[in-house]
Formats: structure tokens, sequence, C-alpha cells
């Protein structure tokens, strides 16, 4: 009887232990622009109207970029969606008509928000569903001809992500190498 006992309780420490490491219930992760999709995200924050679009990459023709998207569904019901392109252009005219289509074609502003400055970018709000949980940005950067467009949508109970989603709206610096520091260098 006594063994047995013990090995329930090994058992359940062990079940645990299991469950505990596993930070996460589903998770979905891309690269490279070549698998990027409008379709993709739950949060509409990468559709072509909320995001940057195939037929915006076919037009503006870049010299280098790369475009990353993750979903992490976590246990307990904190959900991280993050999408994040980045795009270098050589010809200072392609850049500034990519540059003025975007800016004149944003679905929403957000005037606490709009002309924020972090690591040499501006952002602006492109798409805002519910700031700072549900949005989209397009960021850039006249001295080194670059784009940045980032979607974010994240839902925390009362988690560790519910400071860093706040961080959008306080410290949008830290926001930035929080959830999208592994994929550029900010520096």
């Amino acid at each position: 009887m006594k063994r047995r006992v013990i090995k329930s309780v090994i058992v359940t420490i062990l079940a645990l232990a299991l469950f505990c490491s596993c930070s996460f219930s589903y998770q979905h992760y891309e690269r490279g622009l070549e698998n990027y999709t409008e379709a993709t995200s739950s949060y509409g924050i990468t559709s072509k109207s909320h995001f940057v679009g195939k037929q915006f990459l076919e037009d503006y023709h870049y010299a280098d970029g790369d475009y990353y998207y993750e979903i992490c569904d976590y246990y307990f019901g904190d959900i991280i969606e993050r999408s994040f392109v980045w795009l270098i252009y050589n010809d200072g005219e392609i850049y500034q008509s990519a540059k003025q289509n975007k800016l004149e074609s944003r679905n929403s502003e957000l005037p606490s928000f709009d002309g924020a400055e972090a690591y040499g970018f501006t952002f602006y709000i492109n798409y805002e569903l519910q700031f700072p949980q549900t949005f989209t940005t397009i960021g850039f950067n006249d001295e080194k001809q670059t784009l940045i467009f980032i979607g974010f949508h994240g839902y925390s109970e009362n988690g560790d992500n519910k400071a860093f989603i706040s961080l959008a709206e306080t410290d949008f610096a830290a926001f930035l190498k929080h959830y999208y520091g592994e994929w550029y260098n900010w520096e």
C-alpha cells in the first residue's frame, strides 16, 4: 500500500513537471517573404489591408527584407500573435513612393501614438482594433531607407504578457525589443 502511494505521488509530480514545462498549447511559426500570406492571421494582422500585402511587395521592389510570423496560444488563456516585415530599398524614389503609399492608405489614426519614435524609426498606426491589444503599424527610417511593418495581437488575463503588452502605450522601444528583438537588430 505504501509503495502504491509513493508511486502515485511520483507520477503526479512528474506529470505536473511535464505540464508546467510546456509553455503553450499551440504554436505556429513562419519565416521568409516567400512564405508571406495575407490569410495567416486569426486577427487580421497580416491581411493586405492592415499589413503589407502581396501586391505592395510586387509593386515596390526592395533590395532586401524578411518576414516573420508567430502565434502562441499559451496555457491559461494568454495568446500572442505577431507578424513582422522589414524591407530595405536601394532606390530612394521607390522607397519614398512605398512609404507615401502606406502612410496615405492607413486604416486608422491614433494621435496618442502616431509619430512615435524608437531606434531611429518613426511609427504610425495602420490599423487598430483595440490598442495596444490588436494593431498594426508602419515604421520608417529615411536614413536607412527601411520600412518596417508590425502586426500584433495579445491577450493576457493576468500573466507576464499583460505588462509587456501595455508597453506599446508607455515604452514602445521596450515593446519592440521584447516582442520583436529576436527578429530584428534594433541597435
